[in-house]
């Protein structure tokens, strides 16, 4: 799960679909969970573009990350719970705690996702890699629906990376509907014929 050197810690997946992501550089953010995150939002291949809502995204429900399943970045105890049941409007936000589970995992290593909803964990639970724990949500100082995932040992922030292994293994399991909707057949055939001989 980490490196000898302990800089980063290596995640199962956030999402059981494609995603976005974004990093928090080092001084971004200070405190402990925050320092050195990383942020996750799914996509959605439409109309020639990876797109992470439909419409104008004003809704929540618009997003593609809205109550999709969070899975559990490795075989962790549940350390942490936090609940917050209040939803920001896309655009804007509550300066509140975010809804947000943290692990402990092995050597120590802390790892808390924030911004979650639907929690189906307690205090002292045990999960393993890929569980589902809880949803996506839009809570605390977020502006649309997204995980933010955090960790840390011994006071040190660590850099968080996606297990790629794990990944493809997600995607050939998903198939189609890892990056189109369902019901998108046209975006779909466009797609395969863009990379047919021609």
């Amino acid at each position: 799960m980490t490196n000898n050197e302990m800089n980063f810690v290596t995640i199962y997946p956030v999402f059981n679909q494609a995603f976005y992501t974004s990093e928090h550089p080092e001084g971004e953010l200070n405190y402990l969970g925050d320092a050195l995150g990383r942020d996750f939002v799914a996509v959605k291949f439409i109309d020639g573009f990876c797109r992470t809502y439909l419409g104008d995204g004003k809704r929540n429900e618009d997003w593609f990350s809205y109550k999709l399943d969070i899975l559990a970045p490795c075989d962790a105890i549940v350390e942490r719970v936090n609940i917050n049941s209040i939803e920001n409007n896309p655009g804007s936000h509550t300066n509140k705690p975010a809804g947000s589970v943290t692990f402990r995992c092995k050597d120590c290593v802390r790892i808390v996702y924030a911004h979650v909803t639907d929690v189906s964990v307690e205090v002292n639970d045990t999960v393993v890699v890929g569980q589902p724990f809880a949803k996506c949500g839009n809570n605390g100082t977020s502006w649309h629906p997204h995980v933010h995932v955090g960790a840390w040992k011994d006071g040190k922030p660590l850099q968080i990376n996606v297990n790629l292994s794990a990944l493809g293994k997600i995607q050939r399991e998903q198939g189609s509907k890892y990056f189109f909707l369902e019901d998108d057949e046209e975006t779909l055939d466009s797609f395969r014929d863009s990379f047919r001989q021609k």
